[in-house]
């Protein structure tokens, strides 16, 4: 797991003896960087967030770019919740898990890929919404840790 919490001055994992004695596995990013891996994260959070607007949007107006199917409504509302989480930042385990599932659901309808026999879009899809959850990326340029700090979400953690 990446850690991209700032390390204090006096903290064990700062002291250079530590860095030499064991050899850490995981991946520190800490200062400019940790910053600048945040404001990415959030920025694709939003981008993916309007991307699945989009197509609810598409799938209930019928603009003709998306899917033109009679089950379109159906998925229309799901996209519509995942994006309104993920651009606002709430829910971010919900969103991804749902996203994700979503993606993978798309993906496997057209086995075998057209375009790509290895790793197909909608799985990469799915996993950096995973990976958005896990590096609580609702917290920068949104509502996360407002959200996280409710009564609700206290009581039923499940809802970050």
């Amino acid at each position: 797991m990446v850690d991209i919490a700032p390390v204090h001055v006096g903290s064990p994992e700062h002291s250079p003896r530590h860095r030499a004695d064991a050899p850490d596995s995981s991946l520190r990013v800490t200062g400019r960087t940790a910053v600048a891996a945040r404001f990415l994260l959030a920025g694709l959070r939003i981008a993916l967030g309007g991307t699945f607007l989009w197509t609810a949007l598409d799938r209930l107006a019928g603009f003709g770019r998306g899917a033109e199917t009679a089950d379109s409504w159906l998925t229309a509302p799901l996209a519509a919740g995942i994006g309104i989480a993920l651009v606002l930042g709430i829910g971010m385990r919900i969103a991804a898990t749902c996203g994700a599932v979503l993606a993978v659901l798309m993906g496997t309808s057209v086995l075998p890929a057209a375009t790509n026999p290895f790793v197909g879009d909608h799985l990469l899809l799915a996993a950096v919404l995973i990976l958005l959850a896990l590096l609580n990326a609702g917290a920068t340029l949104g509502f996360g840790r407002r959200w996280a700090a409710t009564r609700l979400v206290r009581r039923n953690r499940w809802l970050i």
